[in-house]
């Protein structure tokens, strides 16, 4: 499975590398610091999943996945944020987002969970 991760925040991102590497399906292929640069990345790379913040400057995680799912709707966008009432995961998905998950409570069972839940082609991964 080949992701992309966009964050704002590098300490963020190192610290999600950090938990995905523990998941032997699990390919992160681009890291993005804004939602600006995400088409770029979809164009210049084969992305199977997206872990989208939210809050981000330029363009945002809502209009950043509404733009993943215009380029091709079978990426699979997982939303996360450190604002996890269920209003901002709600929105997430009216944008396109197929998951969400609040970085208040990310562990790699529940990445695994997430991506299980979001995409069939990948429901025997394993811890």
């Amino acid at each position: 499975m080949k992701i992309l991760l966009v964050d704002d925040n590098s300490l963020v991102r190192e610290s999600f590398k950090s938990i995905l590497k523990f998941i032997p399906e699990a390919n992160i292929v681009a890291e993005c610091s804004d939602g600006n640069e995400v088409l770029y990345q979809l164009k210049s790379r084969k992305i199977n999943i997206v872990f989208m913040d939210i809050l981000m400057k330029h363009t945002d995680g809502y209009e950043a996945t509404k733009i993943v799912k215009a380029y091709d709707s079978n990426i699979k966008v997982i939303g996360f944020s450190f604002l996890d009432y269920t209003a901002v995961g709600d929105r997430m998905r009216a944008s396109g987002a197929d998951g969400f998950i609040s970085k208040w409570q990310v562990t790699r069972e529940l990445i695994i969970d997430e991506i299980k839940k979001v995409s069939t082609n990948h429901s025997n991964i394993s811890l």
